[in-house]
């Protein structure tokens, strides 16, 4: 059962990316709003999903690539409609790679690393 939740949820955050991405571009907004918003949209609805299932948000654990996985797919997705690729070809592709990164992330266990501040 955890496996169907795990592709389902890795699914939805494609879809969710894309989603808020194409909203803020029928909006029209720039580039970095529509890859912004795409990826609140999906980090938003996953972790909505994990609050009402009473579980600490993905996004908010260490090393997750939750929200990385979510910017891939909105970037590619923005970068295809930018070169003239049609909305109905553009947005599948920009699921799967969301898609496909998640799951990825989730069988390889990538994590990412945190950001230090240096003094200079």
């Amino acid at each position: 059962m955890n496996r169907a939740i795990l592709v389902i949820d890795a699914l939805g955050l494609g879809f969710f990316a894309i989603a808020g991405a194409l909203r803020a571009q029928a909006a029209g907004l720039g580039f970095l709003p529509c890859l912004l918003l795409g990826v609140m949209t999906a980090v938003g609805g996953g972790s909505l999903r994990d609050v009402f299932s009473g579980r600490t948000p993905s996004v908010f654990e260490r090393g997750e690539p939750y929200a990385t996985a979510a910017a891939a797919s909105a970037t590619v997705f923005l970068l295809m409609l930018h070169f003239g690729v049609e909305a109905r070809v553009a947005s599948p592709i920009g699921v799967l790679v969301g898609f496909l990164m998640r799951l990825l992330s989730i069988r390889f266990g990538w994590r990412t690393r945190a950001v230090h501040s240096y003094d200079l």
